[in-house]
C-alpha cells in the first residue's frame, strides 16, 4: 500500500495517540539516523476534507511533544516504506539533520493581531489636520455636492491606515523578535489584521515569550487585540521541495 508521510523527526519516541489519515493508525518508519511518522493508505492520493486535514495536523502536533520533527505537507504520499527510505530518509537525510538542527528544541507560536477599525479610525482623524478638516467639510455638503471630497477623504484615510499599520507591525514584530530564535512574518494580511508573524521560540521559553504577548495585550488593550497561537509544529520555518517540484 502506499505510504503517507506526516514528518521526519530523529526522536524514536514519537507519539502516536491519535488517529491518522482516513482514520488509519500513525506507526514509526525507523531508518539509521532519522525517523519518518507514517502511515499506509489506500490510494497514492489524498482527500483533502476536514477530517484528514485535521488529522495530519493532530498527528504532527503530538510528535512535536517528544521532540524536533519536520513536518510535511499535507498529501504527501511515497510508493511504498522503502520508497520513503531510499527517496526521503536517505537521499534528503544531511539535508533533514539540517533542519532537524536548527529547530531541535523549539516549536513555533504564532502571533495575530487585529485592529479595533473605530479606535484607530478615531485616532488618524485626531491626528491628522488635514484629513480631520476635509472630514468636517463633507459632512456639510449634501448628496453630489460633495462627491470628489469624499473619494479623496477615503484615500486619505486608507493611505494614513496603511501606514499606521507598517509602523504597528514593525513595534509588535520587534518588540517579540529578542525572545526568538527566527521569525516569518507574513507579507499580505486582511484589511483589519495589523499582522501575522510565526516565531521560532526555543521550548524553554515559551512561557515567558507568553507572558510577553500577554503584556502587549494589555498594552494595546482598545486599540488592537493580540492572540497567541502554539506551540505549533515549525511548518513557517520549514522549507523542503520533492524532486518533481511538490511541495513538502
Amino acid at each position: 500500500m502506499p505510504t503517507y508521510v506526516y514528518g521526519v523527526t530523529n526522536a524514536a519516541n514519537v507519539v502516536r495517540s491519535r488517529s491518522g489519515i482516513d482514520g488509519g493508525e500513525p506507526r514509526v518508519l525507523s531508518g539509521e539516523e532519522l525517523h519518518a511518522l507514517v502511515g499506509s493508505v489506500p490510494d497514492d492520493t489524498v482527500e483533502a476534507n476536514r477530517e484528514n486535514l485535521l488529522a495530519h495536523s493532530d498527528v504532527v502536533q503530538d510528535a512535536v511533544e517528544a521532540g524536533p520533527v519536520v513536518p510535511m505537507r499535507f498529501g504527501m504520499v511515497f510508493a511504498d516504506d522503502d520508497a520513503v527510505r531510499s527517496e526521503l530518509m536517505v537521499r534528503r537525510r544531511s539535508e533533514l539533520a539540517a533542519v532537524l538542527d536548527r529547530i531541535r528544541d523549539a516549536v513555533e507560536l504564532t502571533v495575530k493581531a487585529y485592529y479595533d477599525q473605530d479606535a484607530v479610525l478615531s485616532e488618524i482623524v485626531a491626528g491628522n489636520p488635514t484629513i480631520r478638516r476635509l472630514q468636517a467639510s463633507t459632512r456639510a455638503l449634501a448628496g453630489d455636492a460633495g462627491y470628489y471630497e469624499r473619494i479623496r477623504l477615503g484615500e486619505l484615510v486608507a493611505k494614513a491606515v496603511g501606514s499606521q499599520r507598517e509602523r504597528d507591525a514593525a513595534a509588535l514584530v520587534d518588540r517579540l523578535r529578542s525572545g526568538a530564535l527566527d521569525v516569518e512574518v507574513t507579507a499580505e494580511v486582511p484589511e483589519r489584521m495589523v499582522t501575522k508573524a510565526a516565531f521560532l521560540v526555543p521550548r524553554n521559553a515559551v512561557d515567558k515569550f507568553r507572558d510577553r504577548v500577554d503584556e502587549l495585550a494589555a498594552e494595546q488593550a482598545g486599540r488592537m487585540s493580540v492572540t497567541l497561537v502554539g506551540p505549533l509544529p515549525p511548518y513557517s520555518f520549514v522549507a523542503l521541495t520533492r524532486a518533481e517540484g511538490a511541495a513538502v
